[in-house]
């Protein structure tokens, strides 16, 4: 027979991280669209609208249902203590921040002297989207890459 198995809080507040890491990294194509209206054609503008409508509905649909899980688990009182700092994969996305505002930084010095040359016409906007996109995708990115498996630790579960 089928039972209901509850996830526990640490699995839930890990899985919210991975799928927020994702929606990030979906916002960040978002945003690549958004300032790939600036240089496309005409007739692919309309597409770009499209798929960044639809990349928007897709994160949504990634992240909403576990946040919305530990959102009644909070509201009902249980376990309230799952937004404490101490956790492996809060530490990563701190990290992921860390490198990712100093990425995002870098990026920016060299923009401004690309602003300053070649690119000195593009619309505010379309920096804006730029900038947000590389901020974005370094998040993302370095989350990912900081929460992967090194394969030197042995399996809890005895195999």
């Amino acid at each position: 027979m089928f039972s209901e198995k509850r996830t526990d809080l640490p699995q839930l507040v890990d899985r919210m991280l991975h799928r927020l890491a994702l929606t990030v990294f979906l916002m960040a194509v978002a945003y690549c669209a958004a300032a790939g209206v600036y240089f496309a054609p005409e007739g692919v503008v309309k597409l770009l609208g499209s798929a960044r409508t639809i990349i928007g509905l897709v994160a949504v649909a990634i992240s909403l249902p576990t946040a919305i899980s530990l959102i009644l688990r909070y509201m009902k009182g249980e376990d309230r203590k799952w937004d404490e700092p101490g956790g492996f994969l809060h530490d990563v996305l701190a990290k992921a921040g860390m490198y990712s505002f100093t990425v995002t930084f870098i990026f920016m010095v060299f923009f401004d002297l690309a602003l300053n040359g070649p690119f000195r016409n593009l619309p505010a906007l379309t920096v804006l989207h730029i900038v947000l996109a590389v901020s974005l995708f370094s998040v993302s990115t370095s989350f990912y890459l900081l929460s992967r498996d090194s394969g030197d630790d042995v399996d809890e579960g005895g195999n």
